[in-house]
C-alpha cells in the first residue's frame, strides 16, 4: 500500500467520482432548459417587433406603390386622350396638299389683283388727264 502508483490511481478514481457527483448534482439539463426557454422568449419578442416593423414598412410601401400607380394611370389617360386628337400621317398629307393648293390659288389671285390694279391705274389716269367736256 505504500506504492505511489496505487495512491495515484486511487486519487484519480476519487477525482473522477467526485466530478461525476458534482455533475449529477448540478443538473445541467435544467439549466440548459431554462436558458433555452429564456432564449426562446427573447427570440419570439424580437420576432414580434420585427414582424410589426415589417408590416408597417409593407403597408407604407403599398401606399407608395398605389400612389405611383395612380399617378401613372392619370398620365397614361392624359396621353391617350391627347393621342386621340393627334392627326395621323394620312391626315397630315391631305393637309399638306390642301395648303399647297391654297398657296397656288393665292399666287394666282395675287397675279390677277396686280392686273386689276394696273387696269384701275390706267382708268384713273385716263379720267384725271382726259377730262370729258360736259
Amino acid at each position: 500500500m505504500t506504492d505511489p502508483k496505487f495512491w495515484l490511481d486511487a486519487l484519480q478514481w476519487l477525482c473522477t467520482l467526485g466530478m461525476a457527483a458534482v455533475m449529477f448534482l448540478r443538473k445541467p439539463g435544467e439549466d440548459a432548459a431554462a436558458a433555452v426557454a429564456s432564449l426562446k422568449r427573447e427570440t419570439e419578442a424580437t420576432l414580434r417587433v420585427l414582424d410589426d416593423d415589417h408590416d408597417k414598412a409593407l403597408q407604407a410601401l403599398r401606399r407608395d406603390v398605389a400612389g405611383t400607380l395612380s399617378k401613372h394611370a392619370n398620365r397614361l389617360a392624359t396621353f391617350e386622350e391627347r393621342l386621340q386628337h393627334t392627326p395621323t400621317s394620312d391626315e397630315l398629307a391631305v393637309l399638306e396638299g390642301t395648303v399647297k393648293a391654297v398657296s397656288a390659288q393665292m399666287t394666282s389671285l395675287q397675279e390677277a389683283l396686280i392686273a386689276v390694279r394696273q387696269s384701275q391705274l390706267r382708268i384713273e389716269d385716263y379720267l384725271l388727264n382726259h377730262k370729258v367736256a360736259s
